[in-house]
């Protein structure tokens, strides 16, 4: 099984950044964004504005639009990134970004050995095993960090989730088990170095106005040694901005009408006007005035 990241923050995070896009302050009013026919769009608007108020308050997201491609590879690129949609853009085109990271070191470091195939960690102080009414799961583990505003938490499981969404859903059964039962523990688990890319296709066609999606993708990236652990993540995404051009409406005069004729500078004086039957309805000779 390939390993697998998600984080709910960067791609709503990265779409909020459109709404201030052509305005010279941030009090414009929210973009709406409706969906196509895709469910999962859907499922996504029903917590963007929710996960992107959270991004919005959280000093460890950060996020940009720009209307340069140029632009866009230098944020992604100071953001430890390389970016993927700068390329076949057309005139016009968006791109934002959003990017989250989150390092901390254990409250005290561990040590580390080779058990003949990986390198793994020990951590002796700052971990805690919490017990919860699922008794059949495995340990869930909580370790501490000198950022006393994040810890991790570790859980082996039987079975690897299915999507990105089963994975949210466990992780978070995972954050909210309450500490009111806990004891100190030993952790030994293998070190991490995780990079994972995703398409985020899942997304293209959302459209507002004269927004629409035609390309996301997101990036992940999980580091976990004896001295502490590092996530991250970006995302990126690339709308396209014009009116969407529909065929005109037809206007059929079937029956008997009027032609009015006026001037600018006196539209509402008629100057001429004309009811024009069945009688009438020829072309032109156009020798008759000239």
């Amino acid at each position: 099984m390939t390993s697998l990241a998600v984080s709910p923050f960067t791609l709503p995070a990265a779409l909020a950044t459109a709404d201030h896009i052509g305005t010279s302050t941030r009090t414009a009013a929210p973009l709406t964004w409706y969906p196509t026919n895709k469910p999962e769009q859907q499922a996504f608007l029903t917590t963007f504005r929710y996960f992107a108020r959270l991004a919005a308050e959280s000093r460890a997201v950060h996020a940009q639009a720009t209307d340069s491609a140029a632009s866009h590879v230098g944020w992604m690129r100071e953001h430890g990134w390389d970016a993927e949609l700068n390329h076949a853009h057309r005139p016009g085109d968006l791109f934002l970004g959003a990017a989250l990271r989150i390092a901390a070191d254990w409250s005290q470091p561990g040590t580390t050995y080779h058990d003949g195939t990986h390198d793994r960690a020990v951590l002796r102080h700052g971990v805690f095993c919490l017990y919860h009414r699922q008794a059949y799961a495995n340990p869930l583990v909580r370790v501490d960090t000198r950022r006393q505003d994040y810890a991790f938490c570790f859980q082996q499981v039987s079975h690897a989730p299915t999507s990105t969404r089963e994975l949210v859903e466990l992780a978070h059964i995972m954050v909210i088990t309450g500490t009111e039962l806990s004891e100190q523990v030993v952790l030994d688990y293998p070190c991490v170095d995780l990079a994972a890319r995703c398409s985020a296709d899942h997304l293209v066609g959302l459209h507002s106005g004269s927004y629409t999606v035609d390309a996301a993708c997101e990036h992940f990236r999980l580091e976990l040694d004896e001295h502490g652990g590092t996530a991250a993540a970006a995302a990126e995404i690339r709308i396209s901005r014009g009116f969407q051009l529909q065929a005109p409406r037809t206007v059929e005069i079937t029956g008997p009408f009027i032609v009015a004729v006026t001037h600018a500078s006196a539209p509402r004086a008629v100057m001429f006007a004309a009811y024009c039957d069945h009688d009438s309805w020829r072309r032109p000779t156009r020798n008759a005035v000239g």
